[in-house]
């Protein structure tokens, strides 16, 4: 006769056709590992996503800011790395992190917003 085995720790299963895992510890311990290979792609992009909201938050503590971009990657901010973007008319973009924004104005500098601008850059906003 075959025995299956436990999902966690490879130890024969006693019981139920049906059964999976020897006791509730194992099977809890199979659904963490599993949940943490999940999520540590998204932990990492969080990370990610929270320092560059942190580095715009320290830019715009008074007041909007234009910046180069070298200077915002010196400082340790992703440019590829954004929660969402607003195409407002004109044609310009706005790359949010958060209630943060940049907004390219050449190839060396962007405009950075806070967000109680957000409400300004949502009622120029294109369809």
């Amino acid at each position: 006769m075959r025995y299956k085995k436990c999902l966690q720790c490879n130890h024969p299963l006693h019981g139920r056709a049906d059964k999976k895992f020897c006791d509730s510890y194992c099977r809890s311990q199979y659904h963490n590992d599993k949940s943490a290979q999940d999520n540590s792609v998204l932990k990492k992009i969080d990370r990610i996503l929270r320092k560059n909201r942190k580095i715009l938050t320290m830019l715009t503590r008074k007041s909007n800011m234009v910046i180069t971009k070298s200077k915002l990657k010196e400082l340790g901010y992703r440019l590829d790395f954004y929660t969402h973007q607003v195409k407002v008319d004109g044609g310009l973009t706005y790359y949010f992190c958060y209630d943060r924004a940049i907004l390219p104005l050449d190839q060396k500098k962007v405009a950075v917003v806070r967000s109680k601008d957000q409400d300004i850059v949502q009622s120029r906003r294109t369809t």
